[in-house]
């Protein structure tokens, strides 16, 4: 997922989420990529009924310290 990421999903067929809260005297922003193609990894795990993957992003800043965090899922949904 991060390749695709970084090559903007140039062959993957994706949805793509992005929200930003302000308040508190921070910025939070999350991203969240999602696909159904995970023929690649079917192959190199054995997930039963695996149906799509996800990558949220999370950048949070309090004045000038930024701070990211990235979270990977599996899932059974389509």
């Amino acid at each position: 997922m991060d390749d695709a990421i970084e090559r903007d999903f140039c062959d993957i067929q994706h949805d793509f989420y992005q929200r930003t809260e302000k308040g508190h005297g921070r910025i939070e922003t999350r991203r969240c990529w999602t696909t159904g193609q995970t023929e690649w990894l079917r192959q190199r795990h054995d997930w039963p009924g695996l149906q799509s993957i996800a990558v949220v992003d999370c950048r949070r800043q309090v004045g000038e310290q930024v701070s990211v965090e990235q979270r990977y899922f599996i899932s059974s949904l389509p």
